[in-house]
């Protein structure tokens, strides 16, 4: 990958989590977004357990997501059990990009 692409994604994630800090509350929406070619998805929750790389993320609606973070994910805060977070997910699971979000 090259070096501006992962700028380019934290631009993206930045300019779309602006409204949801600002706000002071947490979004329940998952988005579809495609860079380089591959398609990924927006996930955010509270993370609520985690097994090695395997992290599993309850969203608003109560749905769990397994998520793979490892050595190739960019995270952004302190990545913990019971953070809330967005991610860009790409559709086998690895976790291209992971925000910790602030509580409100």
């Amino acid at each position: 990958m090259k070096p501006h692409t992962h700028l380019i994604m934290l631009f993206a994630l930045s300019l779309w989590l602006v409204p949801v800090a600002q706000a002071g509350e947490f979004n329940n929406a998952t988005r579809d977004a495609s860079m380089d070619g591959h398609s990924l998805e927006m996930v955010s929750g509270i993370i609520k357990d985690v097994e090695g790389e395997l992290f599993t993320v309850q969203d608003s609606q109560g749905i769990h997501w397994k998520i793979q973070v490892d050595r190739y994910t960019d995270t952004i805060g302190k990545v913990q059990e019971g953070a809330m977070i967005t991610a860009m997910v790409e559709s086998n699971g690895h976790a291209k990009l992971l925000k910790v979000l602030p509580r409100s």
